[in-house]
């Protein structure tokens, strides 16, 4: 032992550093550097999740109900929304005078009327181009090319429900079509 090494190992040069050390502390850099990017890791998840809870995404889908794969944010700025009233529909039954009324309000509402071999179904849908729209279908009548042939009209409900009704076929009749009304019954009033 006469080289100085009192350790019993390889002899241990003082002007090289010490190899072990510098490379424990490297190692030790090194784990605080990795430890420093799994902290930095789980809280970006952890806001990112935080996030995303808030700010929920929606699934578009097709009409088949599959869905299309792109998710879209949904709106949080911009105009406000306007909700719009809802708005019931009476049914009137087989009651005109409850019609009538709804009629004259233009007001959402439906009516079965039937008289010995004819039937109709009326539905008034609200105010439209300065007049009441309704909707009607007979359902039942003796002439065949009327069974089943709907048509929306907007009517004068400053009339009754009648005179309106009546002004409405009349004017179709001589090739007109001052109460805009749409539907395949149009064709069969104006081409008997």
């Amino acid at each position: 032992m006469e080289d100085g090494n009192k350790s019993g190992g390889a002899p241990v040069n003082s002007s090289e550093p010490n190899k072990s050390v510098s490379s424990g502390k490297s190692n030790k850099n090194l784990s605080l550097i990795i430890i420093g990017v799994i902290l930095v890791l789980v809280i970006a998840g952890g806001a990112y999740a935080y996030h995303a809870s808030k700010h929920k995404t929606t699934t578009s889908t097709v009409a088949s109900g599959a869905p299309t794969g792109k998710t879209f944010k949904p709106i949080t700025s911009g105009p406000k929304i306007v909700k719009t009233p809802v708005t019931t529909t009476t049914s009137c039954g087989a009651d005109p005078s409850c019609f009538n009324t709804s009629f004259k309000d233009c007001t959402p509402a439906t009516l079965t009327s039937s008289i010995s071999n004819i039937a109709v179904k009326y539905q008034i849908l609200g105010p439209q181009g300065g007049g009441c729209s309704m909707s009607f279908v007979y359902t039942k009548a003796s002439q065949a090319t009327w069974l089943n042939q709907p048509m929306t009209c907007n009517f004068d409900n400053k009339q009754s429900l009648q005179a309106s009704v009546t002004a409405a076929f009349t004017d179709l009749s001589k090739g007109n079509n001052t109460y805009s009304c749409v539907g395949p019954f149009v064709a069969v009033l104006q081409h008997p």
